[in-house]
């Protein structure tokens, strides 16, 4: 596909859900600094090295796919010129997918399957979740849904901090320097 208008940055995405979240006194994990520097230590990895900037849809739960003779892909409000790392991270998160099912959502995408993209797809799954996770201290908010934002957010900070505690961590993010 040709570009699009707009871009997309999980990284942004963060910050800015953070600064709303700050504005409306919703509560941040106990960690939370922690995790902002994590996020930056892997902000500055990934771009360190050059980025496939594509058009992205950065929101694939699985309500927005529609099967109907067709497959549609709904709810473009997210999409804009991103890396493609992240959607295929946002995809294999909400679909749970599991070590070799990420290799071959790597495979299919890409014809093959490189040590490096391996690296950028855990890294962007961190990602993935930490975008989640802020999504949902800013329904915390904003929203006057009855749903329990507060679960939503710790699911997803409590995986992405789980991640970031892997042993490979460091050697992903140092691989990238």
């Amino acid at each position: 596909m040709p570009s699009i208008p707009g871009a997309f940055s999980p990284f942004s995405v963060v910050r800015n859900y953070a600064k709303i979240a700050e504005e409306y006194k919703v509560p941040f994990p106990e960690k939370f600094d922690w995790l902002l520097s994590q996020m930056k230590d892997a902000e500055t990895a990934l771009m360190s090295t050059s980025r496939i900037q594509r058009p992205c849809h950065n929101d694939l739960l699985n309500g927005n796919f529609l099967l109907a003779n067709k497959l549609y892909i709904l709810d473009w409000e997210y999409a804009g010129m991103g890396d493609v790392f992240f959607d295929l991270a946002n995809f294999s998160n909400n679909h749970e997918l599991s070590e070799n099912e990420d290799l071959l959502l790597l495979d299919c995408y890409f014809g093959q399957v490189r040590d490096q993209d391996v690296i950028r797809l855990n890294i962007m799954k961190i990602m993935s979740d930490f975008r989640e996770a802020m999504w949902g201290l800013v329904q915390i908010g904003i929203s006057t849904l009855d749903f329990d934002f507060r679960e939503y957010a710790d699911k997803h900070f409590e995986r992405l901090t789980g991640n970031i505690l892997n042993p490979n961590w460091e050697r992903w993010l140092k691989d990238f320097r």
